[in-house]
């Protein structure tokens, strides 16, 4: 009877060991797979326009980077600045967010250490990268360690909570010399599900072993009918250095 006893009770143990250490985990990977979150299949590929545009500008330096955008017509009186962030409002109607991040960021956070598992992630955009570059179908969804199916699950959750609204429009790699990163939004395209009646807003992320500088545009009330182009927004990505100090600076670049 002990025996009969003792058997049952390893079994048992055994039963709650698979399950909880193969039968849910591969439960969960499959479930993921066939119902994936938001944004999960969407992933950055090659710009096909790197055209720059040479239009008279302005030279601006916020957060310790400098760079130029092909518009001269920055409303100083609206414009907004806040601790860790600006809002430059142009008298056309068109808005700039300026951002920047410290290096490491993302690799310095739980969910950062969690993703970069298994990985050769050496920083923030290595492993956005990662996160940005996983879709459902590559999951393991029968293999033997629940590490593994944790991990990848985790990637894309990650993932639907960092890709922008704007990326469903267009998802590209962007950078220059010194910095890469990843553009989310086609600046002229006409979004349906999101800000109706205006253009895409545009997200730009430009990552260094400095730190990470983030843009977005929002085209929402601008009153240029043919918006902005790739080429404008080339002109930026392509002009980004960093610069000693972080005192905001404007400078108008000459016709």
């Amino acid at each position: 009877m002990s025996r009969r006893i003792l058997v049952m009770i390893s079994i048992v143990i055994a039963i709650i060991i698979v399950t909880t250490q193969w039968i849910f985990p591969v439960y969960l990977s499959i479930e993921t797979a066939h119902k994936p979150p938001v944004s999960a299949w969407l992933v950055p590929r090659d710009l096909s326009d790197h055209s720059v545009a040479t239009a008279p500008g302005t030279k601006l330096s916020y957060f310790g980077y400098e760079f130029e955008v092909p518009w001269s017509d920055l409303d100083e009186s609206k414009t907004k600045s806040y601790r860790d962030m600006t809002l430059l409002v142009f008298h056309s109607g068109l808005r700039l967010l300026v951002g920047a991040s410290p290096p490491k960021l993302w690799l310095s956070s739980p969910f950062g250490k969690s993703a970069e598992e298994g990985s050769s992630a050496h920083s923030d955009y290595d492993l956005l990268k990662t996160v940005y570059g996983f879709t459902p179908d590559k999951m393991h969804l029968w293999a033997f360690s629940a590490r593994i199916h944790y991990r990848e699950t985790l990637l894309l959750s990650l993932k639907s909570a960092t890709v922008h609204p704007e990326a469903a429009t267009g998802f590209f790699y962007v950078g220059n010399s010194v910095n890469q990163g990843f553009q989310e939004g086609n600046p002229q395209a006409w979004p349906t599900d999101y800000r109706p009646n205006s253009r895409s807003a545009v997200s730009i992320q430009l990552f260094s072993d400095q730190g990470c500088l983030n843009l977005t545009l929002f085209q929402r009330d601008f009153a240029n009918p043919a918006g902005v182009s790739q080429a404008d927004l080339n002109r930026i990505i392509q002009s980004v250095r960093r610069v000693n100090g972080s005192v905001a600076r404007k400078a108008a670049l000459p016709h």
